[in-house]
């Protein structure tokens, strides 16, 4: 009898990463998911390939695939609202475990595929 191995795979949309407060919001649900499943796991923003339909991005896409210093995103999200405060707590949260990272998905690009 053999055992199986087991793996996570959490895809996200890479459009999340053009807005600071869904960017968090994916971080949270990806650090989330990595805590509750106990499992290796990688963490793929896919349709990397269609992201320039959606604008140019504030950070380059290496900050948000390394998870980079988190404090940046303060100056993206909107001042005054009464979740500034939380968005920045929860950004402190993720990089204090320092677990999530993620890799790109671009169909066309079979490197990324592989």
């Amino acid at each position: 009898m053999t055992i199986g191995w087991l793996a996570a795979v959490n895809l996200c949309d890479a459009h999340y990463i053009t807005d600071a407060a869904k960017y968090i919001s994916v971080l949270l649900l990806s650090l989330r998911t990595m805590l509750q499943l106990e499992l290796p796991h990688v963490n793929v923003l896919s349709k990397i390939d269609l992201l320039s339909q959606f604008g140019d991005l504030d950070f380059n896409l290496d900050y948000y695939t390394e998870v980079q210093d988190l404090s940046y995103l303060g100056n993206s999200l909107p001042q005054g609202t009464k979740f500034a405060a939380l968005n920045m707590r929860i950004c402190e949260l993720v990089q204090d475990f320092g677990l999530v990272g993620f890799e790109t998905l671009a169909v066309e690009v079979s490197p990324s595929v592989l």
